[in-house]
Order: structure tokens, then sequence, then C-alpha cells
């Protein structure tokens, strides 16, 4: 998932050498400005909760490092790490010129990451704990392709100490009656499973 498909693309823009007074109706509409040379290319942004209230200070004693930015095609992961690394509350996002085209924020990460897991939508998630290997996936990814469950999202991470991964999968399934006999009949071993209503019904 690329940081271009989650950013937001109307946070205004002001030049260096802007005094305070000059920004605060933007700073009504945004938290944070992006500021940039005559080129048009970034220099840095400005937190407006960071700014002062002596408008007539120039902003520039407030840009926040440079070298705190993002490329569109950056992936999304990226981005969340680079956010906790500063400890910033957005990022601003540069095309292949240097040109600022966006920002990302902890909230576009957190809808980006309910995206990612399929929370928003209807089904039940699977918990299994399997071997770190390759095909261990492959006869529950079948047993589901067999029977018609379509999978909406899965994650996995490495059990600390173990040689062995937390699996989570997803699958657009309401019966999960259904679903613990068809992986009990195929000796299919799993945690625990979990309903999640989401926020929309898939009627499927």
């Amino acid at each position: 998932m690329l940081v271009k498909y989650w950013m937001r693309t109307d946070i205004p823009k002001v030049g260096k050498g802007t005094k305070i007074r000059e920004v605060k109706e933007e700073c009504e509409k945004s938290q944070v400005l992006i500021v940039v040379d005559e080129d048009g290319k970034f220099v840095g942004f400005v937190d407006c909760g960071n700014l002062p209230d002596d408008d007539g200070l120039n902003i520039d004693e407030f840009v926040i490092s440079k070298d705190c930015y993002l490329k569109e095609d950056d992936h999304i992961e990226h981005a969340a790490l680079l956010l906790v690394e500063t400890g910033e509350r957005f990022l601003p996002v540069l095309d292949s010129d240097g040109k600022p085209v966006g920002t990302i924020g902890t909230y576009d990460i957190l809808d980006a990451l309910i995206h990612l897991t399929a929370f928003e939508e209807r089904g039940v998630k699977v918990f299994m704990t399997m071997k770190d290997r390759p095909g261990q996936l492959k006869k529950v990814v079948d047993l589901f392709y067999v029977n018609g469950i379509n999978i909406l999202s899965v994650l996995t991470h490495k059990k600390e100490g173990m040689e062995a991964r937390e699996v989570a999968i997803k699958v657009d399934c309401s019966d999960m009656k259904r679903l613990k006999k068809l992986m009990d009949d195929a000796g299919i071993e799993y945690d625990y499973m979990t309903m999640e209503e989401g926020l929309w019904n898939n009627d499927n």
C-alpha cells in the first residue's frame, strides 16, 4: 500500500519568510502548513500547534527539518515507522521533483490499517500458529478456495523466541460453525476464531 493512495492533498502551502499573522487563517483550517521556496520546492513544514502567540515572528524559525518527508511511492509501513521515529503528527509527501503534493498523518495511517485488515468488512477472523517455513498456508488457502470462501486479509508476525508465526486470516463468511467444521474435517489446527461485524454487511 503506497503513501500516495492515503495522503491528504488539501494542505496549505506558504512561502519562506511569511509572518505568523499571515498564516492564522490557514491554521484555522489545517493543523500543518508546508513551507516552500520561490520555486515551489519543499523547505520544511510547520505544526500550527507549535506556533507562538507573537504573530510578528517569522515562520521560518518554526520550520521542522526538511529531512522529515516521504515520497509518493513510499510504503505506508515506512510512513508509520517515520512518524514513530520523529514523533511528528504529520509528514509531508513530495513528488519526484521535490515539490510537496500532500501530507500523511497518524489518522491516515490508522485509516489505511482499517482497510489493510478488512476491519470494515463483516467476516470471521481465524488465528493460527504455524511453523515459520514456506508452504504452511497452502492447505488453508486451498480449503477456502475449494469451498468458495473469499479471503479478505492475511496478517502474520513472528512469535518471539519461537520458530513460528501467528497468522490471522479474515474470510468473507458469516457461518463460524460451518467454518470450524470445514477446518476440523480437513485436520487444520487453529487457535481460535472471532466474528467481526465490520462497518457494513457483505450480504454473502
